[in-house]
């Protein structure tokens, strides 16, 4: 193709390609390490952290191995003894009428 019919087909194509939307396909390259809007992971909060501390030490006092890091077994979360939460406070009326 002619450099003047590429730039013909550039000026005929550029409103297509200009209101075109990216449904898929490849993706944009980016530098390694570079999270991408697909990759972003958000951190976790602090309280997570603390509980899987909380619950590998635990684990630790009771015999049980755990690794520093990582997924931890179901085995040892389910061992550990739970705290029965605090009655709700409410309306008495309500709760008496909804065991009717």
């Amino acid at each position: 193709m002619s450099t003047t019919n590429a730039n013909a087909l550039r000026e005929a194509l550029a409103p297509y390609v200009a209101s075109a939307r990216r449904t898929g396909g490849r993706r944009i390259k980016v530098a390694v390490g570079q999270p991408t809007d697909s990759t972003k992971q958000e951190s976790e909060p602090r309280t997570i952290y603390t509980a899987t501390h909380d619950i590998r030490t635990w684990a630790r006092e009771n015999g049980d191995e755990v690794a520093d890091q990582g997924r931890i077994a179901k085995t040892v979360i389910d061992g550990i003894p739970l705290i029965s939460p605090a009655p709700q406070q409410g309306n008495d009326a309500l709760s008496t009428s909804m065991h009717l």
